[in-house]
């Protein structure tokens, strides 16, 4: 049964990466145009890019301290793009097993 759910698991997968990629697009732009000097914070640019501004900026996201921001129109788009994180983290590592577990059957096979 794996064998037959995980290209379907794979096509979830890849599809909402697409999305959480263009959200995080969105996401990078406005809140540069709404608030620029926690845009510089969050996302200094790419020279100035390292794994700790990565992790500076999800954390922003997911612990959702946007909340205090003053636009309600960005808090609202930050909850969607919040919880369409949090499902894409839950797809990968549904993937993710699903991958070893019928790599493991090949094998043994």
């Amino acid at each position: 049964m794996m064998e037959k759910a995980f290209p379907m698991l794979l096509v979830l997968y890849f599809v909402m990466w697409i999305f959480v990629f263009c959200f995080g697009l969105i996401y990078k732009r406005r809140l540069r145009m709404l608030y620029p000097d926690l845009g510089a914070s969050l996302y200094p640019g790419l020279l100035r890019k390292s794994v700790a501004t990565d992790f500076k900026s999800v954390r922003f996201v997911l612990r959702g301290e946007y909340q205090s921001l003053d636009n309600p129109n960005f808090v609202t788009f930050c909850n969607r793009y919040r919880a369409l994180l949090g499902t894409w983290f839950i797809v990968f590592g549904v993937t993710f097993v699903a991958m070893i577990v019928v790599f493991a059957i090949h094998t043994v096979k």
